[in-house]
């Protein structure tokens, strides 16, 4: 009998340190990291805004490639080689109409459904791409190698979605008119959607919404 229980505390002991040792040391996602493809050009989604775009790019017309009421303000600039890959920088809702919670990137052989006038300049590469390596002409495999398992496939498009929260600020917790705030938290959802032809990356579209 004691030697049962000696073996029963052993056991105890036993699941009580590999307990402990997996709460000190969480396994990590093995999911890439959404964070440096949030940038494109040095413009930064959730930062930077239309103006910062146009301030550094040069003029293009503000306007928008949907004709639906809550649809994106958009301004669209080209690389100045043929065939042209097309940048299209966006705010939305989530960012107010003036931050910039999107980017769309084109390339020069697909047809626009958008009437934007996109201006011709030389900081715009036909090889642009994000900070994490994503852009036009990558094959599916380096796809999957930059951002993991898609969210979603249906034919030739890819969808990939992250979710997190990030803290209110201090000021963000003032003008939100509750007090106290019982939920301090924004909810955010970054999806990068990459349209494939022939196999390779023609277009991608990276979103960001932060929604309480």
């Amino acid at each position: 009998m004691r030697h049962k229980q000696l073996g029963l505390l052993v056991w105890m002991m036993l699941i009580t340190s590999l307990v402990s040792v997996a709460q000190d040391h969480p396994q990590k996602s093995s999911k890439p990291s959404v964070s440096p493809h949030l940038t494109l050009m040095g413009f930064t989604l959730g930062k930077d805004t239309i103006a910062d775009v146009q301030k550094e790019l040069g003029r293009s017309t503000v306007g928008r490639c949907s004709n639906e009421q809550d649809a994106s303000k958009e301004v669209c600039y080209a690389s100045a080689a043929p065939p042209e890959t097309r940048v299209y920088f966006e705010a939305g809702v989530s960012g107010g109409w003036t931050q910039l919670d999107g980017f769309r990137v084109v390339s020069g052989d697909r047809v626009s459904n958008c009437g934007l006038q996109c201006p011709a300049t030389a900081t715009v590469r036909r090889d642009i791409q994000t900070g994490g390596g994503l852009k036009i002409g990558l094959i599916k495999g380096e796809v999957l190698s930059l951002l993991g398992s898609p969210a979603h496939l249906a034919g030739n498009k890819l969808t990939f979605e992250w979710q997190s929260r990030r803290r209110m600020t201090k000021g963000e917790m003032q003008k939100s008119g509750q007090h106290p705030v019982t939920y301090p938290y924004w909810n955010v959802v970054d999806t990068i959607e990459v349209k494939l032809i022939d196999g390779r990356v023609a277009e991608f579209e990276v979103t960001h919404s932060v929604t309480d």
